[in-house]
C-alpha cells in the first residue's frame, strides 16, 4: 500500500500543469459576396425544419440601408454532418414595402404547441422617418414555411420605436398550456414624456397564438426605463405559472441615478403581474446593469439563474462583468458570482446566451464582447464546477474594427455529434458569421489565464471629419488597443492647445476649435497627434472661420 501511495504521489508531481485557456476555431467563415446578400444581420435556431434530426439556423441577409437591396430576406441552413455555407432556403420579406428584414430575429419557444421551437424576425417600413416596425411570427420544426403565421405590430406615439428588436419566450405564463412569449420595444415614446421610455409587449401562445398583445407593460416613473433584454426563469414560486426577468441598462437608479440599469422579475398568473415582484439596480450610476442578460442553470439547483453585464470598474483595471444571480423568492439582489474577461478591455457580457458547448449536459455561457481591441471577442465559461469563474475558452478570429460578438446564438446540434453548436456574428464589412461546432474535448482551464490573444494587425489611423471644419471636428482613432490612448491639437509653432485622454474602449472625441480655457483658435492649420501603447500618428486640421 505504502508503495502505491509513493508511486501515486509520484504521478501526480509529473503530471503537466493545469491546462490553458483554449482557443476556438470556426468551422466555417462565410462574407456575404455582395451587398444584397450580406450577412448584416442576426441569427437563430430554427429548430429541425426537414425532419432530418439536425437542427437548423436563420440568417437574415441585404443591406445595412433602407434601399431595395436590403429586403433581401433570411437565409435558412439546414444542419449537415459537415455543415458549409451554402444556404438551402431563403425566406423573403413578406412583402415589399418592407426593409431591413431579420433587424430582429430570434427564438421565442414552442409557442403552438407541436413540440418544435418558433421564432420572430422583425423589419421596418420602406423609405419613410417614422421607423415603424414590425415583427412577423414563423413556426420551426416540421411545420416551418416561409409565409409567416401571425404579425405584429407595436404601438408608440412617437417617432422612434425599436418594436420588434428583441423578444424571446416566457414560457407558459397564464396557465392555459401554451407557451407564450414576449417583444420588446425599449424605444417606446408617449408624447410629452421624453424621460420614460420601453414597454413590453407580451403575447398568449396557441395554436394559433393571438396577434393582439394580452398584456403591455409600459414604462413609469420607478422603472423609467424598460424593454432591452427578456429571458424565461421557468416557475420560481411553484404556483404553476412560470415566470420571467426583465432587463435595461438605460435605467435610473432607485434615487434618480443616471443609467444604473435594471434587472426586474415579475410573476406568471391569470393574468401576469405588471409589477414586478423583486428589482436590482446597479451598484452605481452608469453600471448600465442589464445590456446582456440570459438565464440558465448555473448551480444545478434545477432553477434558472440570472447572467447579466454590469459596467463596473473593478481594480487594477477590468472594465465590466457578468454578475450571475442565484434566482430564488428571497433573493439579496446581490451578485453569487462575477464574471470577468481580458484586463484593459471593455466589452465582456454585452452579449450573453447559452449552450452546452462541451456536450456534458450542462448549459455554458457565451459572452461576446465587441469593443476587444476595435476587433471583438467571444467567451466561453464551461460549466463543469460553477463555483469556477475563469474563462475557459477564446474565439478572436474576427477583422478590425468588424465588432465580432456583437450577436451570436444556441444553433443547436447542427452536425448530428450530440454536441451544441454556436453561430457568432460579425459587422465587418457586408457582415460576417462564424459557425463553432462543440467540442466534447473542451475542459475547464482551471487557472488564470497567463496571455491575452493577439490583437488584430492594422494601421494605426487617425480620421478627421468634416475637413477642414470651421465649429468642431470629430477624432476617430483606429488602433490596436482601445486603452491608454490621447489625442493632442498643435498649432502651427508646435504648441499644444489642446490634449484630450480617451477612456478605455473610446474611438472618437469632438474638438470644438477651442483650447483647455476655452479660446476659440485663430483660423489656420493644427496637427492632431494620436499617442497610444507603442505607437503613434498624425493628421492635419484646417481650421476655417
Amino acid at each position: 500500500m505504502k508503495a502505491a501511495l509513493v508511486a501515486l504521489l509520484l504521478l501526480l508531481l509529473s503530471a503537466p500543469a493545469a491546462a490553458q485557456v483554449q482557443p476556438l476555431t470556426a468551422w466555417w467563415i462565410d462574407t456575404g459576396d455582395t451587398d444584397s446578400t450580406a450577412l448584416w444581420g442576426y441569427e437563430c435556431s430554427v429548430g429541425d425544419i426537414n425532419g432530418d434530426g439536425l437542427s437548423d439556423f436563420a440568417v437574415s441577409t441585404g443591406s445595412w440601408d433602407y434601399s431595395p437591396t436590403s429586403r433581401e430576406g433570411l437565409n435558412i441552413y439546414k444542419g449537415k454532418t459537415y455543415p458549409d455555407t451554402v444556404p438551402d432556403l431563403l425566406v423573403p420579406p413578406p412583402n415589399d414595402s418592407l426593409v431591413l428584414f431579420g433587424i430582429g430575429l430570434y427564438d421565442v419557444g414552442d409557442v403552438n404547441g407541436d413540440g418544435s421551437s418558433d421564432f420572430i424576425a422583425g423589419a421596418r417600413n420602406q423609405y419613410t422617418y417614422s421607423y415603424r416596425r414590425h415583427a412577423y411570427l414563423y413556426f420551426g420544426g416540421a411545420a416551418f414555411d416561409t409565409i409567416p403565421e401571425a404579425h405584429f405590430m407595436g404601438d408608440s406615439t412617437g417617432n422612434w420605436t425599436n418594436f420588434s428588436d428583441n423578444g424571446a419566450g416566457l414560457g407558459d405564463i397564464n396557465g392555459d398550456g401554451f407557451n407564450d412569449f414576449a417583444i420588446l420595444d425599449e424605444g417606446y415614446f408617449i408624447s410629452g414624456s421624453p424621460l420614460i421610455l420601453g414597454a413590453i409587449y407580451i403575447y398568449y401562445g396557441g395554436n394559433p397564438p393571438d396577434s393582439i398583445p394580452a398584456v403591455v407593460i409600459h414604462a413609469d416613473i420607478t422603472l423609467n426605463r424598460l424593454g432591452h433584454r427578456i429571458a424565461p426563469l421557468g416557475d420560481l414560486n411553484s404556483d404553476g405559472y412560470a415566470d420571467w426577468v426583465m432587463s435595461d441598462p438605460a435605467c435610473q437608479g432607485q434615487n434618480g441615478e443616471t443609467s444604473t440599469g435594471v434587472v426586474a422579475i415579475y410573476y406568471g398568473g391569470n393574468p401576469p403581474n405588471t409589477i414586478p415582484h423583486t428589482v436590482i439596480y446597479g451598484s452605481v450610476p452608469g453600471a448600465d446593469l442589464g445590456l446582456g442578460l440570459t438565464t440558465f442553470d448555473w448551480n444545478g439547483d434545477g432553477q434558472k439563474d440570472i447572467f447579466a453585464w454590469c459596467g463596473n470598474f473593478y481594480p487594477p483595471n477590468n472594465h465590466g462583468a457578468v454578475w450571475e444571480f442565484n434566482v430564488s423568492p428571497t433573493m439579496t439582489g446581490q451578485p453569487d458570482h462575477i464574471f470577468l474577461g481580458i484586463p484593459g478591455y471593455p466589452g465582456i457580457g454585452e452579449r450573453l446566451f447559452h449552450v452546452d458547448l462541451d456536450g456534458n449536459g450542462k448549459q455554458d455561457l457565451i459572452s461576446g464582447a465587441p469593443g476587444y481591441a476595435l476587433a471583438g471577442l467571444v467567451y466561453v465559461f464551461l460549466n463543469a464546477n460553477y463555483s469556477d469563474t475563469l474563462y475557459d475558452a477564446l474565439y478572436y478570429q474576427g477583422n478590425f474594427e468588424g465588432d465580432l460578438g456583437g450577436a451570436g446564438c444556441n444553433a443547436g446540434d447542427i452536425n448530428g455529434d450530440d454536441i451544441e453548436d454556436i453561430v457568432i456574428h460579425e459587422a465587418y464589412g457586408n457582415g460576417r458569421k462564424h459557425l463553432i461546432l462543440g467540442d466534447d474535448g473542451l475542459h475547464q482551464s482551471g487557472v488564470e489565464p497567463y496571455s491575452e490573444p493577439p490583437l488584430p494587425q492594422t494601421a494605426v489611423l487617425l480620421k478627421a471629419y468634416p475637413n477642414p471644419f470651421n465649429s468642431e471636428v470629430v477624432l476617430e482613432i483606429s488602433a490596436p488597443s482601445l486603452k491608454n490612448n490621447n489625442i493632442q491639437i498643435y498649432n502651427l509653432s508646435g504648441q499644444e492647445v489642446r490634449k484630450f485622454f480617451l477612456s478605455h474602449g473610446q474611438r472618437r472625441i469632438v474638438w470644438d476649435g477651442k483650447t483647455v480655457s476655452g479660446t476659440s483658435c485663430t483660423a489656420g492649420v493644427y496637427w492632431a497627434k494620436l499617442t497610444g501603447p507603442g505607437y503613434q500618428t498624425t493628421t492635419k486640421l484646417t481650421l476655417i472661420r
